[in-house]
């Protein structure tokens, strides 16, 4: 907490840099507290949620590099996952988060993969899911 004019306010009710986040919901960071999500996973859905209000396709293809790093540290470490804790209740806190925010389906789609993977099939898929989501932003920013 910090004060502002001598009132104390919570580091959810700032924001430096536009109104993206503020919500009265949930908003990115709970999600990922309350999913216990790592890092790479946790950095790829920002950049996931909010490409088309931020930086476009350029938001995309730094979620896909850092799904890449993901898969690569995943196949390093020989599938052992990174997790902090065990996740709570990661499908209500994400649904709302995603009402919220009008998060659309795919984006939704991938980061909820993002925030449940096992597995480097499912690393896999997910990179096929973005470059996709990359290709349908391009032909989308052609035809304007």
């Amino acid at each position: 907490m910090q004060k502002d004019k001598g009132i104390m306010i919570s580091s959810k009710d700032k924001q430096i840099g536009g109104d993206h986040y503020k919500t009265d919901g949930p908003q990115h960071w709970d999600v990922v507290d309350h999913a216990c999500m790592g890092y790479y996973e946790a950095v790829a859905t920002k950049y996931v949620i909010r490409w088309e209000n931020k930086d476009g396709v350029r938001d995309l293809e730094k979620a896909l590099h850092y799904v890449e790093k993901c898969l690569e540290e995943h196949l390093s470490k020989r599938g052992r996952l990174n997790r902090a804790c065990e996740p709570e209740d990661k499908a209500f806190s994400w649904s709302t988060y995603c009402i919220d925010n009008n998060i659309p389906h795919p984006e939704n789609r991938i980061c909820m993969l993002l925030m449940n993977w096992r597995h480097r099939d499912e690393l896999n898929e997910i990179i096929k899911l973005i470059n996709q989501l990359i290709g349908a932003a391009i032909i989308g920013l052609n035809e304007r």
